[in-house]
C-alpha cells in the first residue's frame, strides 16, 4: 500500500512538471498605441490549467509588472491597453498558472520586444532613414528572414516599398511635399506578424536630384553621337536636360520621361574633335540636378606612312569609366569589309604595321571597362592607302650563259615611274631565291646584269627580278626564269657519235619555238647551226668524221628560240653553256710520192689538230731543211730535190692543248 502511494505521488509531480508557457510569436503595436501580444496556446488539459499571465517591462532585465492575464487556455492574444509603445520599446513574456489556485507557474516564455522605428530626418530634407529592432535576438525559427517596410503615400495608400533583412532602410523622397507615414512588419510562420507603431510626417523635396552618371558616349557609324546614362535614383525625375559643352554649356534638349536614358546628337562634330556631352536630372519640383562634364567621345586620328607600310593611331583618354579601364580594341576594315578587332591595348596609341596597300582602310576605338558591361566607341576614320608609284611591270627579257662562270640577263622594266632600282635574286632550285645584286635605276627602261659567280657546267639556275620603289620597298617581282645546262654523252660504239641534252629553258612570255644547235670549229665565230628541235625535243646527235681534218677545238651550245612576239613586242633567245668535246689527234703520213707520178705532192693528213700550233719540217739526207710549213692544207711538191730519203718532223698541239711531235721518213722517187 505504502509503495503504490510512492509511485502516485511521483505521478502527480511529473503530470505538473510538464506544463509549459504559451509559444510566444508576435507583437504588434496597433494604431491606437496599444500593444497585442499573439501566442501559440499551450496543449494541456483543463483540470490542470488556472491562467496565462502577462508580464512587461521597458528594460529587458526587468523590473517586469504584471500587466493581464487569461483565463482560458485556448486563448491565443493579449492587448496591452495604454502601453506606451510610441515613446520607447516594450518587453514583454508570458507564462502559464496551472494547479488547483494556479499555485504552480510554467517557465517564462521567449521575452519579445516591441519593434521601435525610428526616422531620422529633418522636415525637407530629401531622404528618410528608417531604423527599428527584431523582436527576439537571435531570430526566432518561425520568424521571418526579412522585413517588410510600409509606406503610406498618398494618404490612405498603404504599399510594401521595399523588404530587407536589415535592421535599417533609407526612402528617398520623391515628391515635391506630402505626408508620408511607414511602418515595419514582420511575419510569422504562425500567421500572426509584428509590427512596429505607425510613424511619419510632412516632408518636402528641397534638394536637386542626383547628378546624372554618364554610362557611355560613343560615335554612331553615321558620324552622330550619342550619350546613355544611369537613371538617377530619385523617383520623382519627370525628365532630363541634354548640353553641349564647348567651354560653355549649350542647351541641346529636354527629354521627357524618368526612363529616357540616352540621346543622339545628330551632327557630325565628333569627326573633327571630341565632343562633350552632359545630361542633368529634373524632378516634378522643377529642380535641377547636377551633372558630370568630363566625359568626351574618343576621337581617332591616324597618320598613315606610305614609305613603312604602317597606320599610327592617336586617342584622347576615355575619363570616368565606370569600374575602370580594361582596354581600348582597334578595330580595323578593308573596303567596306566587315571589321574586325586587330588588336587591344591600355595605351592611347598604336600602330598597324604593313595593312593592306592601295585599299580603302577604315579604323575605329572601343573602350572597354573591367567589368565588361560598359563601352564606347570612336569616330571612323577612313582612307585610301596610297602606296609610293612604282613600275607597273618588270620583265627578264632572257637569260643567257656567257662562259663557264658568268650568265647574262636582259631586263625590261616600266620606266614610266620613278623607282630606286632593281634587285636580283637568284636560286638553285626555284624554291629559294637569294639577293646577289642591285641595279640602280636611271631612268631607261632596260637593263643588263651579268651573274659572275654561276657554275653554268654543272648547275643550271632560275632567276627573278623584284622592283624596289622609291621607299625602297619591294613591290612587283619578274616572271621567273631558268637557264639550259647543256651536256654531252659519248656514243659506246662510235667515237665520232656525239649525244647532246639539256635541261630546258623556262621564262619566255612568247612561248619556247624550238631549239638550235651550233658546233664550233676552233673559234666562235666559225660557229655552225647543225641542227633545229622542236620545243618538246631536248636531245640530237651530232658525228664528226666531217670536221675531224678542221681543227683540234670542238664545242657545242644550243640555243632557245622564243616562238611568237610576247605581250612586250618583243621576240628573243637564250644560250646555254658550251660544252668542249676533247678528240684524242691523229696524222695519217704518207711514206712515200712521185712528183712525176700519180702522187704528185706530199702532206700529213691531220685529225684533231691545232691548225694555229701545226708546224711541218722536212730535211735532207744532210740536215737541210728543204721544206716548212705551219698550214696543215699546205702540200710539198718535192721540186728542186732529188731521189732519196728524207725526215720529216712535225710539232703540233692536239684538242686538249698539248704539244705532240712526230718524225719519220720519206721516200721522193722521180
Amino acid at each position: 500500500m505504502k509503495k503504490n502511494f510512492f509511485i502516485l505521488i511521483f505521478f502527480v509531480i511529473r503530470l505538473y512538471s510538464q506544463v509549459n508557457p504559451p509559444d510566444f510569436r508576435c507583437i504588434q503595436i496597433l494604431t491606437n498605441g496599444d500593444t497585442k501580444l499573439t501566442w501559440i496556446p499551450i496543449n494541456s488539459s483543463i483540470n490542470s490549467f488556472f491562467s496565462y499571465e502577462i508580464w512587461r517591462a521597458t528594460s529587458k532585465n526587468g523590473p517586469y509588472n504584471l500587466k493581464g492575464t487569461v483565463n482560458s487556455f485556448s486563448t491565443t492574444n493579449f492587448i496591452d491597453i495604454g502601453a506606451p509603445s510610441s515613446n520607447l520599446s516594450l518587453y514583454y513574456y508570458v507564462l502559464t498558472k496551472y494547479n488547483t489556485g494556479g499555485t504552480q507557474s510554467s517557465i517564462n516564455s521567449d521575452t519579445l520586444k516591441t519593434i521601435f522605428l525610428n526616422l531620422n530626418s529633418i522636415p525637407g530634407a530629401v531622404d528618410v532613414k528608417l531604423n527599428y529592432n527584431t523582436i527576439h535576438q537571435p531570430k526566432l525559427a518561425s520568424t521571418s528572414s526579412s522585413f517588410a517596410i510600409y509606406k503610406e503615400y498618398p494618404l490612405g495608400t498603404w504599399a510594401v516599398f521595399g523588404n530587407t533583412a536589415n535592421s535599417n532602410y533609407a526612402d528617398t523622397i520623391s515628391v515635391c511635399s506630402s505626408t508620408i507615414n511607414y511602418q515595419i512588419k514582420l511575419n510569422d510562420n504562425s500567421g500572426c506578424v509584428s509590427t512596429s507603431a505607425i510613424l511619419g510626417g510632412f516632408y518636402h523635396d528641397i534638394s536637386a536630384p542626383d547628378s546624372v552618371q554618364i554610362d557611355s558616349i560613343s560615335v554612331l557609324p553615321n558620324g552622330n553621337t550619342t550619350v546613355a546614362w544611369k537613371i538617377p535614383r530619385q523617383n520623382d525625375i519627370v525628365k532630363y536636360q541634354i548640353y553641349l559643352f564647348n567651354g560653355t554649356a549649350q542647351t541641346l534638349a529636354i527629354i521627357p520621361g524618368i526612363q529616357t536614358k540616352s540621346y543622339t546628337y545628330s551632327t557630325s562634330s565628333a569627326e573633327n574633335n571630341t565632343v562633350s556631352l552632359f545630361v542633368a536630372a529634373i524632378d516634378s519640383c522643377n529642380n535641377l540636378g547636377g551633372f558630370d562634364k568630363r566625359p568626351v567621345s574618343l576621337f581617332l586620328k591616324t597618320k598613315y606612312d606610305y614609305c613603312a607600310y604602317q597606320t599610327t593611331l592617336n586617342w584622347n583618354e576615355y575619363i570616368n569609366l565606370q569600374n575602370g579601364l580594361l582596354e581600348y580594341r582597334i578595330y580595323y576594315s578593308e573596303n567596306g569589309s566587315t571589321f574586325t578587332q586587330i588588336s587591344s591595348t591600355q595605351q592611347t596609341n598604336y600602330i598597324h604595321k604593313y595593312p593592306t596597300p592601295g585599299k580603302n582602310l577604315c579604323y575605329f576605338i572601343r573602350v572597354i571597362n573591367k567589368t565588361k558591361n560598359v563601352t564606347s566607341t570612336s569616330n571612323k576614320v577612313c582612307f585610301f592607302s596610297t602606296q609610293t608609284p612604282s613600275s607597273n611591270y618588270v620583265y627578264i627579257k632572257t637569260a643567257s650563259v656567257l662562259s663557264d662562270s658568268e650568265t647574262k640577263l636582259t631586263i625590261l622594266v616600266d620606266s614610266s615611274k620613278t623607282i630606286k632600282g632593281l634587285t636580283i635574286l637568284r636560286s638553285n632550285t626555284g624554291i629559294n631565291y637569294s639577293n646577289i645584286g642591285f641595279i640602280n635605276y636611271n631612268g631607261a627602261g632596260n637593263y643588263s646584269f651579268v651573274d659572275k659567280s654561276t657554275l653554268n657546267k654543272t648547275q643550271n639556275y632560275f632567276y627573278k627580278v623584284a622592283v624596289k620603289d622609291s621607299c625602297g620597298n619591294n613591290r612587283i617581282t619578274s616572271n621567273p626564269v631558268k637557264t639550259m645546262l647543256l651536256n654531252i654523252k659519248e656514243d659506246d660504239d662510235n667515237l665520232f657519235v656525239k649525244h647532246l641534252s639539256w635541261i630546258n629553258y623556262e621564262g619566255f612570255l612568247g612561248g619556247i619555238g624550238g631549239y638550235k644547235i651550233y658546233r664550233i670549229d676552233n673559234q666562235f665565230l666559225n660557229a655552225t647551226e647543225i641542227g633545229v628541235t622542236n620545243f618538246e625535243t631536248t636531245t640530237f646527235t651530232d658525228t664528226l668524221d666531217e670536221v675531224a681534218p678542221n681543227g683540234s677545238k670542238i664545242e657545242y651550245v644550243v640555243e632557245c628560240i622564243e616562238n611568237t612576239l610576247n605581250n612586250y613586242g618583243i621576240k628573243s633567245s637564250s644560250f646555254s653553256n658550251g660544252r668542249d668535246v676533247y678528240m684524242e689527234a691523229n696524222l695519217f703520213i704518207p711514206n712515200a710520192f712521185m712528183p712525176n707520178g700519180i702522187n704528185k705532192t706530199w702532206r700529213p693528213r691531220s685529225f684533231f689538230v691545232d691548225k694555229l700550233q701545226y708546224e711541218l719540217n722536212v730535211f735532207n739526207r744532210w740536215g737541210e731543211l728543204v721544206f716548212h710549213s705551219n698550214n696543215d692544207t699546205e702540200e710539198w711538191d718535192g721540186k728542186n730535190c732529188l731521189t732519196g730519203i728524207y725526215v720529216y718532223v712535225i710539232n703540233y698541239k692536239n684538242s686538249k692543248g698539248k704539244t705532240q711531235q712526230t718524225s719519220g721518213k720519206i721516200s721522193l722517187i722521180k
